[in-house]
């Protein structure tokens, strides 16, 4: 937990997230409740040569309305821009409709996060509007993007990606 610890707390992360800093025990609440927990999975994102760098998941799993939410942190910021993120999108979006049989999967993100944009965009998600709430980052308010994408929409943005 130090490690995710550490990547919540760095301003230079954090300034992307929704909470810009967090203690111990929210974080423990955020990876879940434990064993048996359904409302959250998460699952960490490794290099090749297996160095953690990262965490990605889905968080308010609707299992009635077949629904969730994407989070995602590269927390080694020397693996940014490597095409990683981008790469556990997709496979978690492929988890996340093949094996959990979920239908729509959202997100929320800022939109100075241009490049969580492209990458989200590159995976199928689309923009439907905003989040009501604001967040104060770079000196001003910041309303979120919220973008979706449904299992249909990811199957046809894998077809045409080959």
């Amino acid at each position: 937990m130090v490690i995710f610890l550490g990547w919540r707390n760095d301003p230079e992360i954090s300034q992307y997230l929704s909470t810009p800093s967090v203690e111990p025990d929210e974080l423990e609440n955020w990876f879940g409740k434990g064993e048996g927990d359904t409302s959250a999975t998460y699952m960490g994102i490794e290099t090749a040569t297996g160095q953690l760098i990262g965490y990605i998941g889905l968080r308010e799993i609707d299992w009635t309305q077949r629904s969730a939410m994407l989070v995602i942190v590269i927390g080694e910021k020397n693996w940014w821009n490597q095409g990683l993120g981008e790469d556990a999108v997709n496979t978690l979006l492929d988890y996340a409709f093949s094996s959990l049989s979920l239908q729509k999967v959202s997100l929320s993100v800022l939109p100075f996060n241009t490049r969580a944009i492209r990458c989200y965009e590159k995976a199928g998600f689309r923009r439907v509007g905003f989040f009501g709430e604001y967040y104060f980052r770079q000196g001003r308010l910041w309303r979120p993007i919220h973008m979706e994408i449904t299992a249909d929409q990811f199957r046809v943005a894998r077809r045409i990606k080959g």
